[in-house]
């Protein structure tokens, strides 16, 4: 289903007036992360933060790191992901044991 769901990613940004919500944005983190695209995570959580600047609904929470670090083990980003550990502690979320299974 990953081409259909990248399909949907794609019509969904074309459509006018359309924003993921902060749950759109971990979805789309996870999914893109577990099929390799840590480009594509990076950008979105980006995109996230830059959201979350202006309203409080958009700030990456402890679902967000747990779909980006996956993809950055999967890429080799070892040394990344102790700095992004380092931004989520320092948002006020501390490792669970889904992320310290990671």
């Amino acid at each position: 289903m990953r081409d259909e769901f990248r399909d949907v990613y794609v019509l969904l940004r074309k459509m006018e007036g359309f924003e993921f919500d902060s749950l759109g944005y971990n979805i789309c983190i996870h999914a893109f992360g577990c099929w390799g695209d840590l480009s594509l995570c990076l950008r979105l959580f980006d995109k996230m933060k830059v959201k979350s600047l202006g309203t409080r609904s958009f700030v990456p929470d402890l679902c967000t790191y747990n779909g980006l670090i996956p993809a950055m083990c999967s890429s080799g980003k070892v040394m990344d992901i102790l700095i992004v550990l380092e931004e989520m502690k320092g948002s006020g979320h501390e490792p669970d044991a889904f992320s310290y299974r990671i």
